[in-house]
């Protein structure tokens, strides 16, 4: 009876096994799908900048810098919350306590590190290669002109009733107060608007410098930059 359990145990243990091994290929193929869809990305990135010599080592030099202290930083983190475990289970809460603000303090470093290498980062790339970096913006006449090829696909029901809901808007519009109407002047809206694009451009461009960064020091990012340096 023994000998027929022991049959069957093993007998399922090999048959899941057997199973799940298709399984555990896909995932990792997934992974490594996801990490050269980044790092080819990034590799497009650096290429429409083009950055110089000069400044590639600069970059490359600062995360380099950046990724050893932050190893370092990590490390001591590490010991020092080893060391607080340590002092609690021998009862010195006092003692735990002081590592864990230690810890704490440390952390606190790692933003400074980072923070110090988008500067440099910042400090090197130029506002034409900034823009060369950044997603390709869609074309308004394009977009327009789509519009227009689809407006003209629609069946005239559906063509009435948009210009009917766009009339709708426009009279509710014209019955705006006087006083309203100064306050939404040609020249007062144009200005807004203008301001409003810039800011979401300026946002747009310390976001995305931020996120390269930010890629450029990670194990992923970092191999990429590296191979543009070491050549």
């Amino acid at each position: 009876m023994k000998k027929v359990i022991l049959v069957i145990s093993l007998s399922t243990i090999l048959m899941l096994s057997y199973f799940a091994l298709p399984l555990s290929k896909p995932m990792e193929m997934v992974k490594e799908q996801a990490q050269f869809g980044t790092q080819y990305a990034l590799a497009k990135t650096i290429n429409a900048a083009q950055f110089s010599d000069a400044q590639l080592q600069i970059i490359y030099n600062g995360a380099k810098n950046a990724r050893e202290q932050l190893e370092d930083l990590k490390q001591n983190i590490s010991d020092l919350e080893n060391s607080a475990l340590d002092y609690i289970i021998a009862g010195d809460e006092e003692a735990s306590a002081q590592a864990i603000s230690n810890a704490k303090e440390a952390a606190g470093k790692a933003t400074e590190i980072l923070t110090g290498y988008f500067d440099t980062v910042k400090g090197t790339v130029t506002v034409e290669q900034l823009e060369n970096m950044m997603p390709q913006k869609p074309d308004m006449k394009e977009m327009i002109s789509e519009l227009k090829e689809k407006y003209e696909q629609l069946p005239d029901e559906k063509k009435e009733m948009l210009e009917k809901n766009i009339k709708g808007v426009v009279g509710k519009l014209q019955q705006i107060p006087g006083n309203s109407k100064n306050m939404m002047n040609q020249n007062s809206v144009a200005s807004k608007i203008k301001s409003r694009i810039q800011n979401s451009n300026a946002f747009s461009s310390e976001t995305m410098l931020k996120a390269f960064t930010g890629l450029l020091i990670s194990d992923q990012g970092f191999e990429v930059l590296e191979k543009f340096v070491v050549k």
